[in-house]
């Protein structure tokens, strides 16, 4: 079995959901991120320990900071480079105006 469908399967698991509920409640809701309540997605830090995961390796977030940390990774490990960026954050959550900030 592909560690991607193991993922995907774990991540559905009424285990997962547990762990989540821990976390979330662990950090008494608290985005890691942007540090407001309301997390209302958990975040691997690591996936070395899937399943079995220890609480460090969790950051409860928002689900727009869990998002932007996802673009970034990804941005990092992408050709593109952290220059796509703007372009696919704002794909994903056109009510920023990235444009008005810049």
């Amino acid at each position: 079995m592909s560690r991607r469908l193991r993922y995907e399967d774990y991540i559905h698991s009424d285990r997962w959901r547990q762990k989540r509920e821990h976390a979330l409640r662990h950090y008494r809701g608290r985005c890691l991120i942007c540090g407001e309540l309301g997390a209302d997605s958990v975040h691997h830090a690591t996936y070395i320990h899937l399943g079995q995961e220890r609480m460090h390796e969790l950051a409860p977030m928002h689900e727009l900071c869990h998002d932007a940390v996802t673009e970034v990774r990804e941005a990092l490990k992408d050709s593109s480079g952290v220059g796509g960026l703007r372009q696919r954050v704002a794909a994903r959550a056109p009510r920023w105006d990235l444009e008005a900030e810049a």
